[in-house]
This record gives structure tokens, sequence and C-alpha cells, in this order.
């Protein structure tokens, strides 16, 4: 997929430190001076965060795309934005309006303690990784009728995926990848599209919503005229 999906974020943000809030039940507010406080709140498995707008233009966007509300910044917001966490983890959020994914801005972190105390450390592991069939071609001709392949593996828990595409012959980058998966096993349509004619690696790296970041896994493919 020879540019699948390529995302460049930039983002400059100062802010002061704050003290997580102790577990249990959360509340955090969207001050007028474009702020969530407290901006880090720490709560267990299965407690929630409750959020009110104390009257600017916000809404509340969480960096793992599970919960926006409103859909988008308003003045008037639901009677109730609340959140329940039913895994452990770190989990980022922002307001639209005034911040940005990755902590830019208007932005704050909900911590949620694993059940013993701690949070989880654990990276997310991908297994059985490969390109079925291996060898494929990415456009129609007469001796290749049936074009693109299968992304196929399994990972242990739902984490966003940041792949490449490599060329064996010059171990240079040739194309990205950009997958949000869910635990289980993963089937995903291969094109290879743009790709020329040769042998490349496809290099997995998950990332879970606690920040937890896996070794690469990879998977070698190639594109030729015929399969």
């Amino acid at each position: 997929m020879g540019r699948i999906r390529l995302a460049i974020a930039l983002g400059i943000g100062l802010s002061l430190a704050a003290a997580p809030s102790l577990a249990a039940d959360a509340s955090v507010h969207a001050t007028n001076a474009s702020t969530f406080s407290p901006k880090t709140v720490t709560i267990d498995v299965g407690d929630s965060v409750t959020f009110t707008n104390d009257g600017g233009f916000h809404n509340v966007h969480f960096d793992d795309g599970k919960f926006t509300q409103p859909s988008s910044p308003s003045f008037s917001w639901p009677t109730e934005v609340k959140r329940t966490f039913d895994a452990a983890g770190s989990y980022p959020y922002h307001c639209d309006q005034h911040g940005a994914a990755g902590g830019v801005g208007m932005s704050g972190t909900v911590i949620v303690k694993a059940p013993g105390g701690g949070t989880d450390t654990t990276p997310p592991k991908i297994t059985s990784l490969k390109v079925a069939p291996s060898k494929f071609c990415n456009h129609h001709t007469s001796s290749c009728p049936k074009t693109g392949a299968r992304l196929r593996f399994t990972i242990d828990e739902d984490a966003h995926i940041d792949g490449k595409i490599i060329r064996r012959s010059s171990g240079k980058t040739v194309g990205t990848l950009s997958i949000e998966a869910v635990e289980g096993d993963m089937d995903l349509k291969f094109r290879g599209k743009n790709l020329a004619l040769g042998k490349y690696l496809v290099q997995l790296t998950p990332k879970d919503a606690a920040g937890n970041k896996a070794s690469a896994s990879k998977a070698g493919f190639k594109i030729a005229t015929s399969r």
C-alpha cells in the first residue's frame, strides 16, 4: 500500500504539573480559561468520570475515539457527560476547539488503575502475522486476473498499530499503515497499491491505551507479475 495512510501531527504546549486525584469516581471541569481541572484524575476499573462545562465553548473528545460529548464544541452540554472505564490504562482526551490529541492545548488524562492498585504495564502482543498469499500482483493483467492479498494477525488486546512497508533491497520505508486493532484475529485487505515489483517487509508496532508499546512484528511478501 504505497502510502496507505500518513499522518503528521505537530503540537507545542506548556502546562503546570498537577497531582492526580485519588482513586474513586471523579469530576472534571472544563473551565472558562480553556483548561480541564484537574488535568489528571486517577480512578479504579469500573469507576466513572463526570465532566462539567463551566460556560466555555468546549467538548470532551477522548484520543481513543470511543467517547466524544458533545459531538462538537458547544456552550450547551447534555445534562450528563460521563464516561465509565472498564479497563486499566491511561486515557488522554482533549477539547476539539482549544486542544488536540497527544496532550496539545486544552487536554487531560484519566488514569485507570488495575485491580490490586497498579496500572497496565504489559504491551500488546501480535502473533501469527502473515501476508497471504505472500506473492501477489497489484495490477490486473492477463496473467494475473486476481490482485491483492490479506494481512492477517492475532493481537491480545485492543491497540493502535503503526505500520511500515519496507523494501528489502534498500531497507527504505516506502509506505505506512495505520490500524485500529481489536483484540482477537484481524483479517485486512492488502492491495499493495503503487508498490513496484520486488520483495518487501510489512512491520507492525502496536501501542495500547495505557501507552505500552511493543516491539515490531514483521512478515515478508513479494509484488510480482503473477501469483
